[in-house]
């Protein structure tokens, strides 16, 4: 089906279905919010998930893109407001959100100043007719990004109504940018029930929007005495428990193959970081992993993957690439990413990548470090978070960014590797309990064959004592070398007891 844009002064269709709904008694502020209400209600009677009809213009129809008017507010006073520096980087990630839609294109920005984010037209007469002026100055464009987390629905219907194009609001251009990149089945079920808390919200101003009477009027349209709002509930309950249902099938078939795998026996790193920031880029260089290939884009990782990495001890290692966080989001939205999020909460170690040369760095930090507390990660592992300062390369002095605690890189120039995988190696050793060890085992005895398998050697070398024997240092956890001594008896030796 063809992509058909909302059209609030289209009065022929309220004619079409005048009979049908001829008891409405429908407030009359506008026609568009009698076209609003009529566009949200199923044109049947049928309960039976109806989810699409309500779903059915939230998303640009693959290969019709838009020019787009991009406008960043900028709230003057208050709890709220901001320098108009800090509005200016928060527009360039806005363009970076429609940029990284296939076929849309950013025709005009503009940060934006607004007295508050709760009048129905957002802005002042001035800035509304600025705007008005500009769309009609620029025939080509076709919708206005405004880029706040979320506009309330009369918002939504007043904007439209008074620039007569689409309008969109933050959390719509990210899950417009998570449909574009959803490709597998889990990734697509979450992007669905990130659905279900906007339409929520969307649905909740309707109800606050127009007077009781109104709804409680439109009997009918969902079965006998269920009203609109009553009926759009249901729909939505009904739906979100579904997804739940099978992103849980999918959670238990995940810790199956975890177990199965013998996936405990590596240490698992997880490698989060706000959206664009090289996650995917510094796993590559880290593991050699050709099958990875990271994008100048955000949103790229929408799936949890792993890739098998050596640590210098010879230590395998597990890395994890994450969705990554972004600002000015409602929660839910990262919430519906739970399941794949989980991957993080069993990890060993969390490697948080910055890109230390955006202008918004710190920001950007607080950001991710406010949505793993969210998480509600261990406390452990809050506290153990490994600071891994990226693409120091585009700094002019790298020097600068230098603390202690943190490894500073350049992930495309391989600049400043080699520390951080010894940082994670003694990060991993902490909160895992691996140690180091040196044993004098027989040489080919079954001794090096258990350890090859429970354990990391690190290096191995002959007795120059007797040659039936070698020195073989291990990374290996405390429970395995309890093991080890109780299979085969206490072979721990020192350093210093070595004869060179």
């Amino acid at each position: 089906m063809p992509y058909k844009p909302f059209n609030f002064n289209n009065q022929s269709y309220l004619l079409k279905y005048r009979d049908k709904y001829k008891n409405f008694r429908i407030f009359h502020r506008t026609l568009t919010h009698q076209t609003a209400i009529l566009h949200f209600c199923d044109k049947t009677k049928n309960n039976n998930d109806n989810f699409e009809s309500i779903t059915k213009n939230l998303y640009a129809h693959p290969g019709i893109g838009h020019r787009v008017l991009v406008i960043q507010p900028r709230i003057k006073y208050g709890p709220g407001s901001e320098k108009k520096t800090r509005s200016e980087i928060k527009l360039e990630e806005a363009v970076s959100l429609i940029n990284t839609l296939s076929d849309w294109t950013v025709v005009k920005k503009f940060v934006m100043p607004v007295a508050h984010i709760d009048s129905s037209l957002l802005f002042g007469k001035g800035n509304l007719v600025t705007l008005k002026e500009i769309l009609q100055n620029n025939p080509s464009i076709t919708s206005i990004f405004i880029a706040i987390d979320i506009l309330t629905a009369l918002q939504n219907t007043e904007l439209e109504k008074y620039f007569k194009v689409r309008v969109f609001d933050r959390y719509q251009i990210i899950l417009q940018i998570f449909h574009n990149h959803a490709h597998t089945n889990e990734a697509k079920l979450q992007l669905s029930l990130a659905e279900i808390p906007y339409l929520r919200i969307k649905l909740a101003s309707y109800s606050h929007t127009f007077d009781a009477r109104t709804f409680q009027e439109i009997h009918h349209v969902g079965g006998d005495g269920e009203t609109f709002i009553q009926t759009r509930r249901w729909i939505l309950n009904n739906r979100e428990l579904k997804l739940k249902k099978e992103l849980e099938k999918i959670k238990a078939q995940r810790e199956f193959l975890r177990k199965s795998e013998n996936r405990s026996s590596f240490p698992v790193v997880a490698v989060v970081g706000y959206t664009n920031c090289g996650k995917t880029t510094l796993i590559k260089s880290l593991t050699d992993d050709s099958r990875l290939q990271p994008k100048n884009k955000l949103f790229a990782t929408l799936d949890v993957t792993l890739h098998p990495g050596l640590l210098p001890s010879n230590q395998k290692v597990l890395f994890v690439d994450t969705v990554g966080f972004i600002s000015d989001v409602p929660t839910q939205l990262i919430q519906s990413f739970r399941s794949t999020l989980e991957e993080i909460n069993i990890a060993d170690l969390v490697i948080h990548v910055r890109d230390i040369s955006h202008p918004d760095t710190e920001a950007q930090k607080e950001t991710v470090l406010k949505t793993l507390q969210e998480l509600n990660l261990p406390p452990k592992l809050l506290e153990s978070i490994l600071e891994v300062r990226n693409k120091i390369d585009l700094l002019k002095d790298p020097e600068n960014v230098k603390e202690c605690d943190t490894v500073q890189i350049s992930a495309t120039e391989g600049t400043g590797l080699s520390d951080l995988l010894d940082a994670i190696e003694e990060k991993l050793f902490q909160n895992t309990g691996h140690l180091v060890s040196l044993l004098r085992i027989p040489n080919g005895g079954p001794e090096y064959s258990w350890l090859l398998r429970e354990a990391a050697i690190r290096d191995a070398m002959a007795d120059t004592i007797d040659a039936n024997y070698l020195i073989v240092e291990v990374v290996i956890t405390s429970g395995n070398l309890a093991k080890f001594k109780h299979t085969f008896g206490d072979l721990s030796i020192s350093p210093e007891s070595i004869v060179q």
